[in-house]
């Protein structure tokens, strides 16, 4: 009969020692919050004077796990995000509730797709972004790199063809392109050659063909396409004020 009552009544002592507030109102011990139907978890995890420590663990409303995060300290954490096919979708750092540090990022079918740097929850460094063909074979074939600050395409920017030659190359800054950039073809030649001036394209845009000769060109000024008479007065009229155009 006592091995009876303690069984039955088991489930019950450790419902009883979930989501405990202590005589401040804190949260201590385990807890497990529930979503609105009441069966479904929303999160379960561990709290100290109120404050997450150890591994919690959240639920999407279908009961699918959507998140894991590892609390190291008060500031700082591990995340892993998922899909709702169960594979990984990010994970990365956190300081200060905050994207911090690297952050890796998958497509559903497992690809690793971009590497981002974080600085309190803002891009800040260089991004690098794959192709997801080919990984199956364990070849990871680099699309683009992208500096970043503060969330803004700011410094070198690169694209590439899957072979990994130089497909395009430029500058921003603070999410501006500017100077010159350059096209390349897949057999690494400079096919076109254009110059942006705060944001839109000013100055020659010069085409190439495979060889690298020239093939023809076109004038912009402040992103208008200059042509005949209009590109005439406008080359003559910087002549003669000594700028180049």
């Amino acid at each position: 009969m006592r091995i009876l009552l303690i069984f039955y009544l088991s489930p019950l002592i450790c419902l009883a020692q979930q989501n405990l507030v202590d005589k401040n109102g804190k949260k201590q011990g385990v807890w497990k919050k529930m979503h609105q139907d009441g069966k479904t978890p929303q999160y379960e995890g561990q709290f100290k004077d109120d404050k997450p420590y150890g591994k919690f663990i959240y639920y999407s409303t279908e009961g699918k796990i959507n998140a894991e995060i590892i609390h190291f300290s008060n500031e700082k954490s591990r995340a892993t995000i998922y899909y709702d096919n169960g594979s990984v979708m990010s994970e990365g750092f956190y300081q200060s509730k905050m994207r911090d540090s690297i952050w890796y990022n998958y497509s559903r079918n497992g690809e690793l797709s971009s590497i981002e740097p974080y600085k309190l929850n803002k891009l800040h460094g260089l991004k690098s972004i794959f192709y997801l063909e080919g990984q199956q074979d364990n070849k990871l074939k680099i699309l683009r790199k992208e500096g970043y600050e503060d969330s803004l395409l700011n410094g070198s920017y690169e694209s590439f063809f899957m072979n990994g030659e130089l497909k395009q190359k430029g500058f921003y800054v603070k999410g501006t392109p500017t100077g010159t950039w350059e096209d390349y073809s897949i057999k690494g030649i400079v096919i076109k050659r254009f110059t942006y001036k705060d944001g839109v394209l000013h100055g020659w845009v010069y085409q190439f063909d495979e060889q690298g000769n020239e093939v023809y060109k076109r004038f912009f000024k402040k992103g208008k396409l200059l042509r005949d008479k209009e590109l005439e007065a406008y080359l003559d009229e910087c002549g003669k004020m000594g700028i180049d155009p």
